[in-house]
């Protein structure tokens, strides 16, 4: 979510600009620290706590927008210096509004939860837009909060994306799974990695699961000196999936 440097200094003195996109405002796509807020108090249980009711309907409507659009060129324009970036007020789903989704109790209904699936498989059907996309604020530039462009790489036991078990995760915490045929299927093949001992023996991106940082960390093993302690934080996550993926909704 952070600015490119370019005007970044700019950016943040203009009190007008600065007011729209970060107290709330939803006109930018996928951006504003209503995002995080919204998804850290759902993430803790304060759902019923502190009103963020207006937040998860947003990111309900987010995803079920999706089935408007058939592809990323969409929703996107380009600027003349080649950059692609969101239509503006166009209603975008990105991490933040699944993390609220996965975290919170109130939208959920059978009819929502299977809107919600039919939204994710429709956006895992667009042909892969291998370009970044960016918001546009005025003259510039942001990249957004992890806006759903290539959304899930497809399962490879030999090298298994850290994203993916983040996703994946959010997926299934919403009950979407078992009426989604890509995530369902995503899911049996991570179930085949589970060896006599139920253990995972997939292999995974490293870098993306061992280095915690703002975006991204998944590691809760000490260190991986050993064999048996990263076969048990890739398990730990794989079996979690398989749980929330197989719960009755």
């Amino acid at each position: 979510m952070l600015l490119k440097k370019t005007g970044f200094k700019v950016f943040f003195k203009s009190k007008s600009v600065r007011n729209r996109v970060f107290r709330g405002s939803h006109k930018y796509p996928c951006m504003g620290f209503w995002l995080v807020r919204s998804s850290g108090i759902a993430r803790i249980g304060y759902e019923n706590s502190i009103d963020i009711s207006k937040d998860v309907n947003y990111s309900l409507n987010s995803f079920l927008n999706l089935l408007n659009y058939n592809s990323i060129d969409d929703i996107v324009l380009k600027s003349k210096n080649g950059k692609y970036y969101f239509k503006e007020n166009l209603l975008w789903s990105c991490n933040y509004h699944l993390k609220i989704l996965a975290f919170t109790k109130s939208w959920r209904t059978t009819e929502n939860i299977k809107q919600l699936a039919r939204a994710v498989e429709h956006l895992l059907s667009f042909p892969t837009f291998g370009r970044p996309v960016y918001t546009k604020i005025k003259s510039y530039y942001a990249s957004p909060c992890d806006a759903f462009i290539n959304p899930v790489e497809p399962f490879n036991s030999s090298k298994v994306k850290g994203a993916w078990f983040d996703k994946m995760e959010l997926f299934a915490r919403c009950g979407i799974i078992p009426f989604s045929k890509r995530l369902l299927n995503e899911v049996l093949m991570l179930k085949e990695t589970i060896d006599n001992n139920s253990i995972c023996q997939a292999y995974v991106d490293e870098s993306y699961y061992k280095n915690w940082g703002a975006y991204s960390g998944l590691k809760l093993e000490e260190n991986w000196r050993t064999e048996t302690k990263k076969r048990c934080d890739i398990t730990f996550r794989a079996l979690m999936i398989i749980n929330y993926a197989e719960e009755d909704i």
